[in-house]
């Protein structure tokens, strides 16, 4: 399944090469931690995208479960998502944790990714 998803997106890109361009898109913010926020992204269609590129500009989640769920979701719709890292990216905690991001510090944070 993940393979045919790959072709698609291939020859989708490639399409959209030969019509004229790849699209790129951005957005930031997107705190999918909140289910409302992370629900419409995964409204968003398959298909439309999966030519054009996405820069997703930071604070997706301080939860890793989340914010891999998140990036899962993206993945799905665009050829190519790329991700800047905001303040609550940087300090996320493992699902379940009971540490405080201040107690583990950023190096934790980064491994964490």
């Amino acid at each position: 399944r993940a393979c045919l998803r790959r072709k698609a997106r291939a020859a989708a890109a490639l399409s959209a090469y030969h019509a004229g361009g790849m699209r790129i898109f951005g957005i930031s913010d997107v705190h999918s931690d909140w289910e409302e926020n992370l629900e419409r992204l995964q409204q968003l269609p398959i298909g439309p995208f999966l030519g054009d590129a996405l820069l997703v500009a930071g604070d997706v989640s301080h939860d890793t479960r989340v914010f891999s769920q998140t990036m899962r979701t993206l993945s799905n719709c665009f050829a190519h998502v790329f991700f800047v890292p905001g303040n609550h990216d940087l300090w996320v905690t493992a699902s379940g944790s009971n540490t405080l991001p201040c107690e583990s510090g950023p190096q934790d944070s980064f491994l964490k990714h």
